[in-house]
């Protein structure tokens, strides 16, 4: 730090400075390292320095000022990113309807696919979508409920309301639907933090998911043998290997866990530790368990993670992503107009976006004229006494691919709004909806940290399978209770670097301006 030179005039100014600054007024300064603020209150301007940046505190009316501009900059553009938002929410829906009226219902038609556009559903369509999108509140830090509420208007919503206008499906569904949305949206923000766990478990969490990683998957080598190098060819190899293993009980949810869950923990601490090793270790956990099951999935989540940790680390993540998504999807519909090839339409828009919406809307259409589930398909519902209305079927998926899908093997699974209204019809898509935010908010408070970016790549890899499970599923078999455990056990209460107070840096920088005011 640098101290004025002591002068016939400036020098006994420097030493009255405790008694000038009674009587001229406090000026508050506030500098970050990091994310620590510090209050420092000087009546001149001042020059203070610590190891990696210099603020210079000017009096309280500037300053005030200053911090006035500052506010406002940041709300201009919070407005901006919104506006750049809400744009292409749009832009993504105009996209949607397009490959839909182009490719998407002359190619598959014999699927369900029908177009029946109703112009006044058009409208309204797209006036919901807009009013969802300005629903959603402006990020702070990104926390997981900001990318997750975003995600879900994407995955779920935009298809949902595209075959509303263009197939000409009921209005009652839809509005009931975008209400369970706001009731999302709404209890992510309003309900209060959940309290973290005190100690300090990571180094013992990361432990003991690598050796239950290596000894689970030393128990499945042990069970079905040494897998086949052929699987990796994505052939008819991929479906003998499935026939031939049957996982069931408590297995079942192991592997899904280790697929989805432990290994994508691995994988990212890798990648934002820049471990060669641990990344290595992650991968060969993936590939192991892939040449093992042959879920085709186990090798798309790890990827899909790492995208969302890079996208995490941009200024403007959605922007970015809305930006990617609205490409893949012009480029898809290009290559299929232009006769190149149908394989990418097929994969990222019919089957990613439009297949589950459709679904959605078959789940309401069967259970509106039939008797709900109320959960006996589940373990829950044995201890409410719930019998199966229909127990004939192996399940409610493989009976709608009966129905729907004209092929009794055709395993028909819906979201999370159908299987609301699948188990409780109205009443259910609100409850589910708030449970929802409950969930939002427990992932929230367990990546409290601005450096927690893999947990949060981790939470949003897991809340895509939304869109082709129900809550119940998605929490129990998919990972999201279990990834929720461990990253509350990883990421405990310890001294949380976010906290308010001075760093040691800071904190010696202020002991220098204190001896500097006794001399």
């Amino acid at each position: 730090m640098r101290v004025p030179q002591s002068t016939s005039h400036g020098g006994a100014r420097w030493g009255r400075f405790s008694q000038a600054s009674q009587s001229r007024g406090w000026a508050k300064c506030q500098f970050a390292r990091g994310a620590d603020l510090v209050h420092l209150h000087l009546s001149r301007r001042c020059l203070t320095r610590t190891a990696s940046e210099s603020v210079r505190c000017e009096p309280a009316s500037k300053a005030s000022k200053a911090g006035i501009v500052g506010v406002t900059r940041s709300r201009s553009a919070a407005l901006h990113e919104r506006m750049q938002e809400v744009t292409l929410f749009l832009l993504a829906r105009v996209v949607l309807d397009w490959t839909y009226v182009s490719v998407i219902a002359s190619l598959y038609a014999s699927t369900g696919f029908v177009l029946n556009p109703n112009p006044l559903k058009i409208f309204e369509s797209y006036v919901l979508l807009l009013a969802l999108a300005a629903l959603l509140p402006v990020p702070h830090g990104w926390k997981v409920s900001d990318f997750a509420t975003r995600l879900i208007l994407f995955l779920v919503y935009t298809p949902f309301l595209s075959l509303f206008a263009l197939s000409d499906m009921p209005r009652g569904f839809v509005y009931c639907c975008a209400t369970g949305f706001v009731l999302t949206v709404c209890t992510s923000r309003l309900m209060p933090s959940l309290q973290r766990v005190r100690g300090s478990y990571r180094r013992s969490v990361t432990g003991v998911a690598y050796g239950a990683s290596a000894a689970f998957l030393t128990y499945l080598l042990v069970r079905t043998g040494l897998p086949s190098l052929e699987t990796l060819t994505l052939g008819s190899a991929v479906y003998e290997t499935r026939a031939a293993n049957d996982w069931g009980g408590l297995v079942a949810y192991l592997i899904g866990w280790q697929a989805r869950v432990v290994n994508v923990f691995v994988l990212l601490r890798g990648w934002t530790k820049r471990s060669v090793v641990t990344i290595l270790l992650g991968l060969a956990f993936t590939l192991l368990l892939f040449l093992v099951t042959a879920h085709k999935s186990y090798l798309f989540v790890p990827l899909l993670a790492v995208v969302f940790l890079l996208l995490l680390r941009c200024k403007r993540p959605f922007v970015l992503f809305l930006r990617i998504g609205i490409a893949i999807m012009l480029l898809s519909t290009f290559a299929s107009i232009l006769n190149i090839s149908n394989m990418p339409v097929s994969l990222s828009i019919r089957r990613a976006l439009f297949v589950p919406a459709k679904i959605t809307y078959e789940y309401y259409d069967f259970f509106t004229a039939n008797p709900k589930m109320y959960l006996s398909q589940s373990k829950l519902g044995g201890i409410l006494d719930e019998e199966n209305p229909y127990e004939d079927y192996e399940s409610v998926a493989y009976m709608m691919g009966a129905i729907y899908g004209d092929n009794p093997e055709n395993h028909r699974n819906t979201g999370y709004l159908g299987a609301a209204y699948m188990n409780f019809g109205w009443i259910g898509i609100p409850i589910v909806s708030i449970l929802l935010g409950v969930i939002l908010v427990a992932m929230d408070s367990a990546t409290g940290n601005p450096d927690a970016r893999e947990d949060k790549a981790l939470f949003l890899s897991l809340l895509v399978v939304l869109a082709n499970a129900s809550l119940l599923t998605s929490v129990v078999t998919h990972g999201i209770g279990f990834g929720l455990l461990l990253v509350i056990l990883a990421r405990s209460y310890r001294r949380d670097q976010t906290a308010i107070g001075p760093s040691s840096a800071t904190h010696s920088t202020l002991q220098t301006l204190g001896r500097h005011e006794t001399r």
